[in-house]
């Protein structure tokens, strides 16, 4: 009986498992847009990151063991962001800051060094912290001829980059230490199986509150830009917020003007600004709706950067305009990543770099 009974299971796990794996490989051929999605300490998005230090501060490498040779004679650009200037999903050699780099080292007289204190998750306020530390460490004898700050549309929030890693900006089981090792675990394992990564695609979006009104949908109506477009239910909140980030702006410049490097602020466009055609795939596929918004954070912050005399660069329009240019030739490419809306691919990488290396030429800076 005991034989019986364990040749039946086995059986039956058999075919499961060849039933699991047909599964996996039709997924595979529907959608290989989804193969890869791995990500750890050492992987992002599929693609291999490496770390090293930099007067103490952990910074982008690009191979393991890489040290970072600072000379005097060579000026240094100065990056804070998030996981955009951290490179997200992308090699050392595609990100757009290393791009730019290339492209300023090949013309003469603008030799640059660029260095990035972005780290995914941070906000302005994680990176002036490593910024300072960095001075302190340095003692301010770093020769910076540009201090430049990637803003993204989910900067201005509640939320710092402790906070996210924390959890502390979900609710119920996710907002639990179990679903936080479950979360490592799946980005590293799971997402291997093309099959787990398109039903844990398709459980988010049925999660969410994608219908309604603004009221009704609440943090879902324009989710993680909720108060850098002061959703209406949060104005009062985003109006608070937005003086908090104005206050950060304030003490960037003022460290840039201490160290007299020119400041910057670049604005990593979204995919809403350049896709007006809405060709990528899975396309706003939670149903932001932006007729929520109250707040136009472009207007907000170029009067912050017009007061604070601070360049404001924004590849918006010429990104579209090349876009535009793929589709019309019948060669899209995707500009960001799948079932994305902020992160960029190498793709868009290039025209940013394009577009900022420009600016400053025409600039004389």
């Amino acid at each position: 009986m005991i034989r019986k009974i364990v040749k039946v299971i086995a059986i039956n796990f058999i075919i499961i498992a060849l039933f699991l794996s047909l599964l996996e490989l039709i997924f595979r051929e529907l959608y290989p847009e989804f193969k890869g999605q791995i990500s750890s300490e050492s992987v992002s998005v599929g693609k291999r990151i490496f770390y090293t230090n930099f007067m103490g501060i952990k910074v982008r490498a690009p191979y393991e063991g890489y040290e970072i040779k600072y000379h005097n004679d060579t000026p240094i650009m100065l990056i804070l962001g998030d996981s955009i200037s951290a490179g997200y999903g992308t090699a050392y050699e595609d990100i757009y800051f290393r791009k730019l780099e290339r492209l300023m080292n090949l013309s003469p007289g603008s030799k640059i060094q660029v260095i990035t204190l972005a780290h995914f998750g941070n906000n302005l306020s994680d990176s002036l912290n490593d910024l300072k530390a960095l001075l302190l460490k340095s003692k301010k004898e770093v020769s910076i001829k540009y201090m430049v700050y990637q803003f993204n549309f989910n900067d201005v929030m509640p939320f710092n980059q402790a906070d996210l890693k924390e959890g502390r900006h979900l609710e119920g089981f996710e907002h639990t230490e179990i679903f936080r090792k479950f979360q490592v675990i799946r980005n590293k394992y799971f997402n291997r199986s093309v099959l787990l990564r398109v039903i844990q695609h398709y459980a988010g979006i049925m999660k969410m509150r994608r219908y309604g009104t603004c009221e009704e949908r609440g943090y879902d109506a324009l989710t993680e830009y909720t108060w850098s477009f002061g959703a209406k239910p949060f104005k009062e909140q985003s109006e608070r917020l937005w003086n908090k980030f104005e206050t950060s702006i304030e003490e960037f410049k003022g460290l840039s003007d201490m160290l007299n490097a020119r400041c910057i602020i670049f604005i990593s466009p979204l995919l809403f600004d350049v896709d007006s055609q809405q060709i990528h795939p899975y396309y706003n596929k939670l149903n932001l709706d932006f007729g929520c918004a109250t707040i136009k954070p472009r207007e907000r912050l170029l009067a912050i950067t017009d007061r604070l005399k601070i360049d404001l660069i924004d590849p918006k329009d010429y990104l579209k305009e090349h876009f535009d240019l793929r589709v019309r030739e019948g060669n899209f490419e995707p500009f960001w990543f799948t079932g994305e809306d902020n992160h960029f691919t190498p793709v868009a990488s290039q025209y940013i770099a394009e577009y900022i290396y420009e600016y400053l030429k025409n600039k004389r800076y």
